[in-house]
Formats: structure tokens, C-alpha cells, sequence
């Protein structure tokens, strides 16, 4: 079977993982293909890239299935077999609406990147997790001397609640705090391997930043918003779930109370070994293409 992740600059990590765990782990042919330029994302090759409609409409036409991640409104022409995943404020900013042109456009399965938007907008989507190398990352964890590493690599301190978040703690002397940012994935990778707690947005939900450290056997203190659709999906919280305003009694419990870290550092890496890990990811895509292709 030959399968399209179609994406854009913002959307092509979701895109490439998933690509790279269907070429691993299935027999299908698969391309992750973009209209937009950009570099090498987190290690893999980002596949096909053109702004040419005579190309892109050549890669549709090849594909058996094709996959848009987030960016159905740039696609120019109509797949034989259309899938749209959904990630990011893209989507929650008018889920209806995004579903609905879907919908218009053809789309046959609609899916959600993250747990906790499966019922935006009253919506009841199937959630189609990313897929991570979860093995290559926990290799990546390294021990340190001195105090314990609290961690956050924000992009955007406005999205990952970074200020409030230093008020909160950065006056704590038990530990070292680090704020990531700016610098590219390897080297954040890096810093994020050194740590010992990483801390989330206290959001929504949770990305790929506090996944990549679930898979380094990293525990990993936030609060989601829609806390019961992560239950529902995944039968508890993948993390130490606490207020904004509790987060320092959360360290402090962590980092006096070795049972407890442990308990939390093996809950959240088995989370993403059982949820999101290449081989689990690849046979639920798989199984939803089949679907899709029965339609």
C-alpha cells in the first residue's frame, strides 16, 4: 500500500515520525511529502519537498492513501482516499469548522494527534497517537553529579507558561533549574538528558517535549485541562498531575521521596512505550489506512 503524510512546515514532526515507524515496522510504501521548504526535523529527512502543483498532484495521484497533517486547506487537488490528522491550536481554534471542511473535502477518517482533543468541539475523534523512537531516546539519559536538574525547553514561553512557572520555583534552592530554549533539537535533547523532572505547560495537554522525556525515564509534573479524555483514552494520567500553584510541593515530593520518583519515572516511560513507541503507532496507523481503504 502506498501512503502520503502530507504536511507543512509546523506540522512535519508528526508527519516524519509517523512516515519512519510505517516504513520500519509495515510493508507499505510511504513518503511524508511538503509544499514548504524547511530542514532536517529531529534527525529524520523530512522526504518530498516541492511547491510545484505538477509534482505534488504526482505524489497524490501515486499515493493509496494520503494523510493530510493539519493543512487540508492547502491541498489542490482530491486524493483517491483521504485522512486528516489534527494537532495544535489549528484545530482548536474551530474544530467544527476544520471538521467540516474536512468532511467537504472528502476526508474519510479524521483523527487527533493528542488524547485530550478527541471531544473538542463535541467531536468524537479517533486519536492516532505520535509515534516515537522510544528505545534510541531512553539511550540518550545520562547521570550527573550535584544537585538535582529541574527542566523545561519551551519554544514559546507564552505557550509552556515559562514565567509563571519560574515565579513559581526559581527561588527552590534543593535544585538546579534549567530553561531550555533557542538552541537546536540535538542540543536540547542534550540539556533535557541531564535532567531529572521535567516540567510541562500546565495546559491543555502535553507534546512532544514531555514525551521525549517520559522515554528517558524522566517523571514529568503538569496539569492538563481535559484530564478526563486522557483517562478515558489512556486509563490514567501518564504524569504527576498537580496545580500551578502546588508545583513546588510536587518536586520536593519527588526528589525526597526516591519510591515515589521511581513509581512516577517507570508510569511515564512505560506510558509512551504501551501508547506511543514506533511499532504500536505503526500497527494502529496500519489498521486505520485498512479502514479507510474499506470505506
Amino acid at each position: 500500500m502506498k501512503i502520503i503524510n502530507y504536511t507543512n512546515k509546523d506540522y512535519c514532526g508528526l508527519a516524519v515520525y509517523h512516515t519512519n515507524a510505517l516504513q520500519k515496522y509495515t510493508e507499505h510504501e510511504v513518503r511524508t511529502v511538503s509544499r514548504l521548504g524547511h530542514a532536517r526535523y529531529r534527525g529524520y529527512s523530512t522526504g518530498i519537498v516541492s511547491k510545484d502543483p505538477a509534482v505534488l498532484s504526482k505524489w497524490i495521484d501515486w499515493a493509496d492513501v494520503v494523510n493530510c497533517h493539519g493543512v487540508i486547506n492547502v491541498l489542490k487537488k482530491k486524493p483517491k482516499n483521504l485522512m486528516v490528522t489534527y494537532r495544535g491550536s489549528h484545530f482548536r481554534g474551530n474544530p467544527k469548522r476544520r471538521y467540516q471542511a474536512a468532511l467537504n473535502a472528502g476526508a474519510k477518517k479524521q483523527v487527533v494527534g493528542g488524547a485530550w482533543m478527541c471531544h473538542y468541539g463535541g467531536l468524537d475523534l479517533e486519536w492516532l497517537p505520535p509515534a516515537l523512537p522510544v528505545d534510541d531516546w531512553l539511550k540518550m539519559k545520562r547521570s550527573h553529579k550535584g544537585k538535582p536538574i529541574v527542566c523545561q525547553t519551551p519554544r514559546s514561553f507564552i505557550s509552556k507558561n515559562t514565567v509563571a512557572i519560574k515565579e513559581k520555583i526559581e527561588k527552590m534552592n534543593n535544585f538546579t533549574l534549567k530553561i531550555v530554549t533557542g538552541v537546536s533539537w540535538n542540543k536540547c535533547m542534550a540539556a533535557k538528558a541531564d535532567a531529572d523532572i521535567y516540567i510541562g505547560s500546565f495546559k491543555r495537554g502535553y507534546g512532544i517535549s514531555p514525551l521525549e522525556a517520559m522515554a528517558m525515564k524522566i517523571p514529568v509534573i503538569t496539569h492538563a485541562k481535559f484530564e478526563d479524555s486522557i483517562i478515558e483514552k489512556v486509563g490514567y494520567l501518564p504524569f504527576y498531575s498537580c496545580e500551578l500553584e502546588e508545583l513546588p510541593d510536587a518536586i520536593n515530593a519527588l526528589l525526597s521521596d526516591k519510591k515515589l520518583y521511581n513509581k512516577y519515572a517507570m508510569l511515564c516511560f512505560n506510558y509512551v512505550k504501551e501508547f506511543h513507541d514506533f511499532p504500536v503507532v505503526a500497527k494502529k496507523y496500519s489498521k486505520m489506512v485498512d479502514e479507510v481503504l474499506n470505506m
